[in-house]
């Protein structure tokens, strides 16, 4: 498993398609599919990066398949932009 402030998307928005799949993923489908803790899914929901319902009580948070996709997507795109050059801070002489 990956450290929780590391991210890791092992899975493609491909894979989470198809008959096999129930709407509704619970917050441990999302860590067991992305192979991450379920700690890391929870702080992304409350960061509001990944879209989820709160249900409450032990029934929790649950992630829509679409929802998922559009993440993971997302994710996709932010691994393929180039990295942003940061400014530089110039000292003065005096």
């Amino acid at each position: 498993m990956q450290a929780d402030g590391e991210l890791q998307r092992t899975a493609s928005p491909s894979s989470i398609t198809g008959p096999s799949w129930t709407e509704w993923f619970t917050v441990r489908d999302v860590g067991l599919l992305l192979k991450i803790r379920p700690d890391t899914v929870r702080r992304w929901i409350r960061n509001k990066r990944l879209r989820a319902k709160f249900f409450g009580g032990r029934t929790g948070y649950r992630i829509q398949r679409n929802d998922l996709q559009r993440f993971l997507y997302q994710g996709q795109e932010e691994m393929l932009e180039p990295p942003r050059e940061t400014e530089s801070i110039g000292v003065r002489s005096q």
